[in-house]
């Protein structure tokens, strides 16, 4: 999960560089000390995932990342910040947490979990939303995008999905690969 820490106190910033960099899912792709450059580095970085103070010089956090959700709805953002009064806000902007200076790791880490969650969920829904067939092979999951599909067959007790590409064999009944394609 790529992640940008937008805070103008370097200690902070430096601490937040410590407790993600023991993570090995999270990578940091930038560090922005003002609203300006939180913008920038998100247009730039496209990053999942926003730690974000709120008193930043130039541009606030809130005001920086009202106009980043705009561009980038999917963005995660995490508050992160000594200003109590703007947790309202922050739910406006639908935040995972909003988390009060000094910060507690165990929070850090539980807010970080669930970004990650609600980034995993946008991604399947994303999937979804597209025209794929979904199936179980072994212990993965593989989406076939409909358009590829050119029949369906049953042999020897399995589906066999025949694409374009190749043909894909699952353990799924024929009827529900039917209901699948049909519902689309």
């Amino acid at each position: 999960m790529k992640v940008l820490i937008a805070d103008d106190d370097v200690t902070s910033r430096k601490l937040l560089r410590y407790f993600i960099g023991s993570l090995s899912k999270y990578k940091i792709v930038g560090e922005a000390a003002n609203g300006e450059e939180l913008i920038h580095y998100v247009t730039k970085e496209k990053p999942d995932l926003a730690l974000v103070d709120i008193g930043m010089p130039l541009l606030n956090g809130m005001e920086a990342v009202k106009a980043c959700k705009e561009l980038f709805p999917t963005l995660q953002v995490i508050f992160i910040t000594g200003h109590d009064d703007y947790a309202l806000e922050a739910f406006n902007v639908k935040a995972v947490d909003y988390i009060l200076k000094p910060i507690d790791r165990n929070r850090l880490y539980g807010a970080l979990e669930r970004a990650s969650q609600v980034s995993i969920s946008l991604v399947d829904k994303e999937h979804s939303s597209k025209k794929d067939l979904m199936i179980k092979q072994q212990k993965n999951i593989v989406f076939i995008p409909l358009e590829e599909i050119i029949f369906i067959e049953r042999l020897d007790r399995k589906s066999v999905i025949h694409t374009k590409n190749g043909k894909f064999e699952t353990n799924e009944a024929l009827t529900s690969l039917e209901g699948a394609v049909d519902s689309r």
